[in-house]
């Protein structure tokens, strides 16, 4: 699911956008993933 959606990014070109996002909700975001 979240590999989906990180390669989504990539395509939309929003790589960056999604790094500042990854970097604010830092390890939380793994942690909540199975």
């Amino acid at each position: 699911m979240v590999l989906r959606d990180v390669r989504q990014l990539i395509r939309d070109g929003d790589f960056v956008k999604f790094t500042m996002e990854f970097e604010k909700a830092g390890p939380v975001t793994f942690n909540i993933q199975p």
